[in-house]
């Protein structure tokens, strides 16, 4: 296969999650830059990695090009820049160490993931709840990037996103448990 097929084999959505990966460390660097202008460049970085992982649903979809991999690679990549977000705000003293909740949750769904990619099964792609969990998500952090709203809005803007990301969580956990008790019956 050549480098030319590979790359139109791997699909325009799953190299937009990889892009999503690469802005991850670029993110780190200029969040925690000393230049005048890094909150509003880092929350600029932030709004790429968001508005990529919006195309990427879009393209697959739309051009049926959804794969099995970027099944699991489009997750891994919002979770991923989720935790990395969470833990920035909190080590940069811009949120509340609470956010951590935010940063153990999206490990323990980026942990769910690999053993549902171990062991064979993916969903059939994002859920509605999800997707809404996510743009809370990137509306809350960009908007605490740049405004850096004081310390009680700060505190009520995470606390919305938390719970987004906690009603998502649990509105994943009866897809979850149907997929995994679907498979252990065909394996009966």
């Amino acid at each position: 296969m050549t480098k030319h097929g590979s790359f139109k084999t791997f699909g325009i959505p799953n190299w937009l999650s990889v892009l999503r990966l690469a802005l991850i460390p670029v993110f780190i660097v200029v969040f925690f830059s000393p230049h005048a202008h890094g909150g509003l460049i880092a929350a600029a970085i932030l709004g790429i990695s968001g508005l990529t992982d919006v195309l990427d649903g879009i393209i697959a979809r739309h051009f049926h090009m959804t794969t099995d991999l970027g099944k699991i690679l489009d997750p891994f990549a919002d979770k991923l820049t989720q935790a990395t977000v969470c833990v920035c705000l909190v080590v940069g003293q811009v949120a509340p160490w609470w956010l951590f909740v935010i940063f153990v949750a999206e490990a323990l769904m980026i942990i769910a993931g690999a053993r549902m990619l171990h062991t064979g099964k993916t969903l059939s792609g994002a859920k509605w709840f999800g997707k809404l969990g996510t743009v809370v998500f990137y509306v809350v952090m960009v908007s605490i990037i740049v405004f850096r709203p004081n310390r009680g809005i700060t505190d009520i803007l995470i606390g919305i996103s938390l719970l987004f990301m906690l009603f998502s969580f649990i509105m994943y956990i009866p897809v979850f448990v149907k997929l995994a008790s679907k498979k252990g019956r065909n394996n009966d």
